[in-house]
């Protein structure tokens, strides 16, 4: 009798103790849920890295690989004795002009294939290392958009015309021996060293600019014309016969125009990866922030477009792409992740991207993904 009662005894203390021994492990299993998802509600605790999957540069070409890509470049040599080469990751448009003018056309030209759309930013740095002889008649290094006929007043020249020798973007035709548009003197320096230009056309307008000592300059005013595709051309064209012309070119880009085509920054949440975080609360209150890297400007910034998944981010058009950047998705007033895109040669953020935003640590290259291709 008395072992049994000890039995028993024993077994409601087994019982107490098993009953407070569950009620101890959830609440230290409930403890560590609440840790975990305090963590995952911290900013920047779950990393985040973006991929790209859309490039929307149709040129992006630095000539490191010392040789033009003949997906993209032609030639039209209309002037014996003066070439195209690619030597130490510049084009020269070099040699000596023929001694009798040729029929039609005295160009030399490094000319792009044709994209569409129209609308886009054309960059490239040019060094007029033949200089200008002033004695001699009208002598042309030009970027050109091309894009439609006539296509006068797409292009920024470092020229002498007539009498006038500077930086030029012809807006209003021109009749044979001279133009009536306005010269910024030159900097002097151009024999020396590259100067960048940039040539753009939006939603019919067309607009050029040099780089000065002090930022962008804008050369004559913005002109109405109608272009139909992009083409990028790079050339001389020279009036005087048995004359030694040298043009280098350098970091040709062509991109889609920012005030027309958004980056876009897609929320990955395909059978391979896990939505972000982020999505789990209060979408609509979502907001995707660009800062350039080392100036923190904020060049961009978008609402979350919840039924397509994506922050569609208009650049600023007054930038020169590609950039560095950062990317922060806020919530409020609360970063809740933030990204980088890396600045490589050429390659960096360009208006018309698309990004994919991805939850992990895993940071896959950056210079991947799909550039627009030719249409001709």
């Amino acid at each position: 009798m008395v072992k049994t009662r000890a039995r028993v005894a024993l077994a409601v203390v087994a019982a107490a103790l098993f009953l407070t021994g569950s009620s101890m492990s959830e609440e230290v299993d409930s403890s560590a849920g609440v840790e975990e998802e305090d963590k995952a509600a911290e900013p920047h605790k779950v990393p985040m890295h973006l991929r790209r999957t859309g490039i929307g540069a149709c040129i992006a070409d630095d000539f490191l690989s010392n040789k033009l890509d003949e997906k993209i470049w032609g030639l039209w040599l209309n002037d014996p004795g003066v070439e195209v080469r690619v030597e130490e990751g510049e084009v020269r448009i070099t040699g000596t002009t023929g001694k009798e003018k040729p029929e039609g056309y005295n160009h030399v030209v490094l000319a792009s294939k044709v994209f569409e759309p129209a609308d886009q930013v054309l960059v490239a740095r040019i060094r007029a290392a033949s200089g200008i002889d002033e004695t001699k008649g009208n002598q042309v290094f030009q970027v050109h958009l091309c894009g439609c006929m006539p296509d006068y007043n797409s292009s920024v020249d470092f020229a002498k015309l007539g009498a006038n020798t500077g930086w030029v973007r012809v807006w209003r035709k021109w009749d044979r021996g001279g133009t009536d548009a306005e010269f910024l003197p030159s900097f002097g320096d151009e024999g020396a060293a590259f100067h960048q230009v940039k040539v753009e056309y939006n939603r019919g307008k067309v607009r050029g600019f040099v780089e000065g000592p002090e930022g962008w300059i804008e050369l004559g005013e913005a002109s109405e014309n109608f272009h139909g595709h992009a083409r990028a051309e790079l050339k001389v064209i020279m009036s005087p016969r048995d004359f030694f012309v040298d043009m280098r070119v350098d970091d040709v880009r062509l991109y889609l125009h920012p005030e027309v085509h958004p980056a876009a920054f897609v929320v990955n949440n395909d059978y391979q990866h896990r939505a972000p975080w982020f999505l789990n609360e209060r979408e609509e209150d979502l907001r995707l922030e660009v800062l350039e890297q080392g100036t923190g400007k904020r060049v961009g910034e978008a609402e979350f477009d919840a039924a397509r998944g994506v922050f569609e981010v208009m650049l600023d058009r007054d930038a020169t792409y590609p950039i560095a950047a950062t990317v922060v998705v806020r919530r409020d007033e609360e970063a809740v992740a933030e990204m980088s895109i890396d600045l490589r040669r050429l390659r960096g953020l360009y208006p018309g991207d698309v990004w994919e935003i991805i939850e992990g640590e895993e940071r896959p290259r950056q210079d991947v993904g799909t550039r627009r291709t030719e249409t001709k």
